[in-house]
């Protein structure tokens, strides 16, 4: 309402409001951390209000029709409306139809009617946004009323006013209007204003009251009702809060007494009359209070207990007692409690409880109440501003778990602090959460599990109903009165595990599955010892369980029960011994060592009987197997015979069989004298010596010339000390003689035809005979394609040369992937095929195969696999492949030593080659870039179960594992050796068994890798099976098994390989063929445990090595994972080698889990290599 329209109606309405109890000289400091914050605040005028919010924004409701809203459009609004174009604001305050704010600069801003220039920026115009007041900075409080002027503090202690000046409000002496500030004279140490309708009042620090301006109803005190234009003293003292309505005023004393004076017509001074007071009179009934409020003709006091208490006017319920009956003296408020700011306006108050909620009440004709309506209240309704936006604030975000049971755990935490509300009115939830849920309160709301509900004043709480052995996650988050939330830090624990004890079963000796009892027990459960199930232990009987090793402990019978006690229980096969016998070997008649059977038998156990090991001998006698007697008269048994023993001891003696002799007679023939006696008797094979003529045999005319097996001398010859082997019967030699020389005049005499002599063969070398031990086919059909043929003088090396235009015709013939097989069946030592470049190139380009087949080894050569581009590039200047020659040899190795005591090798060693020339340059190839095939063929009486392996052999004699697998051709059994490289290769056998894995799943797998020397033991008898393994044995036994040449170094690529390590060699190999990567820092961290999932995935890049299949729809990836329980727990960089793992059956996972995290055992790293190995068929599946 205008001023003119006030004074025309004898100013019946006069607007006044107080701030707040009174306006304070240093408000709230502003926080500057990442947002800005301040105390909220509330301002009443005539017919609108403001609140400043927590975030330092304005906002305000009511009537507009001057823009105190800061909008030039609408003349009212029923709810908050923010300011325009202003923020970090500290204070706030309000006139008739304006608006001011203090920002945290110290600059005051207006907006709003400015009919009197009220706004203080020179003018008389109205503003529809903030514009600032002119000269003032520094300003530390502003005044709130229901004038038409306004008072403000700045921090050097002075006040300054501006606006209408009729009255002598402004305290400048004069009743001059200002449109700019002045200053009010002779104030100092001012800690509150009011600016009433038409007057002002100060309160000063020492407790004085000092008032200026309109004084028609004593309201400016003094007992005088003349105006003043300056300050003088109000005679009242000891006062700590003042307020003014339109034509009285207000104070509040130390003691909590409220004291009035001024106009009383509608009981406006709370004396319980309606009489017009001069001086301060007390309110009746009313202590305790701590701030006062006045609108146009009534009166608030806000007391220590948080009520409000009213009286005066109350034509629209603006008392909020429910009623809208004038009240001479207090009434309490309806309702209305937890109260810290109140504010009156033209007919209507407003109060701000301390969570920030704003209540309103009486008039609402244009929203002055802010509750979305225009309808007038008698009582308090809630306001919808909202002033606080700022969450509480907690200095520790820690939680801190103690007592953690099996069960439950305490949670404590440091009480937060928040603007508005007090710490104990703060309330708190704990919630259980997963571990990776986000420290958030949407997230913790919308996923956390609550435990219990909000509490307020709350820092410890106890959790319980959880599960032992569990890890579990929790959080707190902590609300202030208006609903905002913080959140402290997250915390895991693990429940204690209740203790449980298990019962675990030896074989104690034994051999065979021991049973398993899968139960946990705790203490006191009732425990039933198992079966033996398929225990045995030679010489002994099973006769139950025993708590000790020796049996010394106690028994259980089969079934027996037992209670279990506080630790866990280690149950012992317990063996009876059986009686047994021995089988003893007894020499009778020969010499020599008898075979020793240290075999103890039970009755009825097989004995296998021994044979001769001892090479028992006895001259003329020829040994004949073993007999229950000495005199031969018992049962005979041969070597390998068995017999069921009896129950006793058993004696073999070894029984003799005569052999047949022959004899040496010496026969005269023609001389006379006597022939030497051979007195021996020789068995069939032994040597036989011959005499001389020891008798002086004689025969004139011819000479004694030794001895021969026929008569006529057309037997064997011998003389004198020759040496024969006697064969079947019984030897005659007769006497030799040459006719004696005749006389030299006769040039042909009459010379014996015996004493022919034979002229020497002469020594010429017979041309080449034509070869008939070589073939050639393709794909199947036999083909010349041979140029030539050489065979050294000695007969050991054959060189076969290649015809390269019949090979090159013969090829154009064929589709892809042709099979040429060239086969020598010539028994020499080295075989080399010569081959022209461009005939290996066409080879290669049809993807054909090369096998060359000799009695030493077989070569299966994908011409493909020799990388034809990066040799021709190697000889360098656009070689020809024209001019290129391959050499492809194999021969028996002269030069191949192993270094390995428990190998044994079988046969001979097999040097494999291949060799391509280019003028006068030589490059030996030594690796491929895909397996390549040689076949050794096993020596004739060696089966596949005794041989391990084919082995690569280095110049140093030191051997390595390459893969091998066993078959049968044309009757013949032979080893398939796959290699990556060219070199010597060899058949061992090398029997491994650890100990350890008697009785374990993995026996068959460890025990077959460990004769291939693929994998060691831990020592000589023991392997470890279930500990784990770290990522170097992981790599190297990897590399041993694809038979790969250890490489130079690793140490250039991981930081953490030294150079002297011993796996060195092996990673560098690993990472030369792609099977290991390092981190992003370039270490290898070859001493931590792998895990599944990467030794999975080492495994994969190991399968395309070997030629299997990887393939498979990506999109298939997770389908396949969520077969296993834990298929979402495979980390990305893991999944398709694990997805590949699974489709091609090297792993079935454990009950539906895949287990990606735990780490690899040694005897599941034995299981998936060898796996591996079996399914790309470079070895077979245990031999036999």
């Amino acid at each position: 309402m205008e001023v003119q329209m006030l004074n025309r109606l004898n100013k019946l309405i006069v607007a006044l409001v107080v701030l707040l109890g009174f306006i304070p000289i240093a408000p709230m400091k502003s926080a500057h951390a990442a947002n800005y914050v301040v105390a909220p605040q509330l301002a009443t005028g005539y017919y609108h209000s403001a609140v400043l919010l927590s975030d330092g924004t304005v906002w305000a409701w009511g009537r507009n029709d001057k823009s105190q809203l800061s909008y030039d459009t609408g003349t009212y609004s029923t709810w908050p409306l923010q300011i325009k174009n202003l923020d970090h604001v500290k204070q706030i305050a309000t006139s008739i139809m304006s608006t001011y704010a203090i920002k945290e600069d110290g600059t005051l801003w207006a907006w709003g009617l400015n009919g009197n220039g009220q706004l203080g920026d020179g003018t008389l115009t109205n503003r529809t946004t903030p514009v600032q007041v002119r000269g003032m900075s520094g300003v530390t409080a502003v005044s709130t009323g229901l004038g038409y002027h306004v008072l403000a503090l700045k921090d050097d202690g002075t006040v300054w006013a501006w606006g209408r000046n009729d009255n002598g409000e402004l305290g400048d002496g004069t009743t001059t209007q200002r449109q700019l500030p002045v200053q009010v004279v002779g104030l100092t140490d001012v800690v509150a204003l009011v600016n009433a309708g038409y007057h002002s009042l100060a309160l000063k620090s020492d407790g004085t009251v000092w008032a200026w301006g309109r004084n028609s109803y004593g309201e400016s005190g003094g007992g005088i009702s003349a105006d003043r234009t300056s300050p003088y003293q109000v005679s009242i003292s000891g006062v700590k809060a003042i307020a003014a309505g339109d034509h009285h005023s207000m104070a509040v004393k130390e003691d909590g007494t409220v004291w009035t004076w001024g106009r009383n017509t509608y009981g406006t001074l709370g004396d319980g009359t309606t009489t017009t007071r001069v001086t301060p009179v007390q309110v009746t009934g009313l202590d305790h209070v701590k701030s006062v409020a006045a609108g146009t003709h009534f009166s608030y006091a806000l007391k220590e207990d948080g009520t409000v208490w009213s009286w005066g006017y109350n034509n629209y319920g603006q008392l909020g007692d429910g009623t809208t009956t004038t009240r001479l003296s207090p009434v309490q408020v309806s309702g209305l409690t937890d109260v810290v700011a109140l504010g009156g306006g033209g007919y209507n108050a407003t109060a701000m409880q301390s969570g920030g909620e704003i209540w309103a009440w009486g008039y609402n004709g244009y929203g002055e109440l802010g509750d979305k309506t225009r309808e007038s209240r008698t009582v308090p309704v809630r306001n919808a501003a909202v002033l606080d936006l700022t969450p509480p604030t907690i200095a520790n975000p820690d939680i801190t778990p103690t007592d953690i049971t099996e069960t439950g755990v305490t949670l404590s935490w440091q009480k937060a602090t928040d603007n508005l509300s007090k710490q104990g009115e703060l309330e708190y939830q704990v919630y259980q959460i997963g571990s990776r849920t986000a420290a958030t309160v949407s997230a913790v709301e919308s996923s956390g599990i609550r435990i219990g509900t909000y509490e307020p004043d709350m820092d410890i709480k106890q959790v319980t109903d959880l599960y032992d052995d569990q890890s579990y996650t929790f959080i707190v988050i902590v609300k202030d009165k208006d609903g905002r939330k913080s959140i402290y830090n997250k915390v895991t624990i693990r429940t204690l595990a209740i203790p449980t004890f298990s019962i675990t079963y030896h074989t104690n000796g034994g051999t065979g599955t021991v049973p398993t009892d899968p139960n946990v027990y705790y203490q006191g459960e009732t425990v039933i010892a198992l079966g033996s199930g398929d225990l045995t232990r030679p010489g002994y009987t099973f006769a139950g369980w025993n708590t000790q090793a020796d049996g010394n402990g106690t028994t259980y019978a089969v079934g027996a029960a037992f209670n279990i006690g506080t630790a866990d229980v280690e149950l012992y096969a317990k063996w009876t011994q059986n009686p047994t016998y021995t089988v003893t070997y007894v020499v009778y008649g020969g010499t020599g060592a008898v075979p020793i059977d240290s075999n103890a038998y039970e009755q009825g156990m097989p004995v296998t009987v021994l044979g001769n090991t001892g090479n028992l001998a006895r001259p003329g006698y020829t040994f004949a197997g073993w007999n229950t007697q000495k005199d031969g008269n018992g049962t005979t048994y041969m070597a390998g015979a068995t017999f069921n023993i009896g129950t006793e001891n058993v004696e073999l003696y070894a029984k003799w069989t005569q052999n047949p002799t022959y004899t040496v007679t010496y026969v005269v023939y023609g001389g006379t004298g006597a022939v030497p006696i051979d007195s021996n008797a020789y068995e069939q094979g032994m040597p036989v010596t011959v005499l001389g003529n020891t008798g002086n045999l004689r025969n004139p005319g011819y000479t004694f010339a030794g001895w021969n097996t026929q008569k006529d001398g057309s037997g064997t010859a011998y003389v004198a000390g020759d040496i024969f082997s006697i064969g079947a019967e019984n030897v005659e030699l007769y006497a030799k003689w040459l006719a004696d020389p005749v006389d030299d005049s006769t040039d042909e005499g009459d010379s014996d035809p015996e004493t022919g002599n034979l002229s020497p063969e002469e020594n010429t070398e017979k041309p080449l005979e034509t070869y008939t031990g070589l073939r050639v086919t393709v794909d199947g059909e036999d083909q010349d394609l041979i140029h030539d043929v050489s065979i050294s003088q000695n007969r050991a090396e054959m060189t076969v040369y290649m015809d390269a235009d019949k090979w090159q015709a013969q090829l154009e013939e064929k589709d892809e992937r042709p099979e040429v097989v060239i086969s020598v069946a010539q028994q020499v030592d080295k075989v080399s095929l010569v081959l022209n470049g461009n005939a290996a190139a066409d080879m290669a380009n049809k993807q054909g195969m090369l096998i060359v087949q000799t009695v030493n080894g077989n070569y299966k050569l994908s011409m493909g696999a020799i990388m034809l581009d990066a040799w021709t590039e190697a000889f360098g200047e656009q070689a020809s492949l024209a001019d290129m020659v391959f050499h492809i040899d194999i021969a028996k190795s002269r030069s191949a030593q192993t270094g390995k005591e428990n190998a044994a090798v079988i046969g001979v060693p097999v040097d494999f080659n291949v060799v391509i020339s280019y003028r006068g340059k030589e490059i030996q190839i030594k690796a491929f870039n895909a397996y390549v095939e040689r076949e050794l063929l096993l020596p004739e009486g060696v089966r596949p179960p005794t041989v391990s392996t084919a082995v690569r052999i280095d110049a140093d004699g030191t051997i390595h594992h390459v893969p091998t697998r066993f078959t049968t051709q044309q009757g013949k059994s032979v080893a398939v050796v796959s290699s990556l490289t060219n070199s010597t290769y060899a058949l061992i056998a090398n029997s491994i068994r650890f100990e350890d894995v008697e009785s374990h799943w993995a026996k068959d797998v460890v025990n077959d890798l460990g004769a291939r020397m693929v994998v060691g033991g831990v020592d000589e008898h023991h392997f470890h099976p279930d500990a784990s393994i770290t990522r170097s044995e992981f790599t190297a036994i990897l590399v041993r098994a694809l038979g790969l040449a250890d490489s130079m170094s690793a140490s250039r690529a991981f930081t953490d390989v030294n150079e002297d390590a011993w796996y060195n060699g092996s990673v560098a190999a690993a990472l030369s063929y792609g099977l290991i990567e390092g981190d992003a820092n370039g270490t290898f961290h070859p001493d931590r445990t792998i895990t599944r999932e990467e030794a999975i995935t080492m495994i994969y890049r190991a399968m395309r090595l070997a030629g299997l299949d990887t393939s498979f729809s990506s999109s298939n990836i997770q389908a396949r994972l969520s077969q296993f329980v834990d298929g979402t727990s495979v980390h990305a960089w893991a999944e398709q080698a694990v997805v590949a793992t699974v489709n091609s059956g090297l792993i079935q996972g454990s009950q539906s889990e895949l287990m990606p995290g735990r780490n690899m055992t040694r005897a599941e790293t034995a299981a998936i290599v060898y796996r591996m190995l079996a399914k790309a068929n470079l070895i077979d599946s245990f031999h036999s």
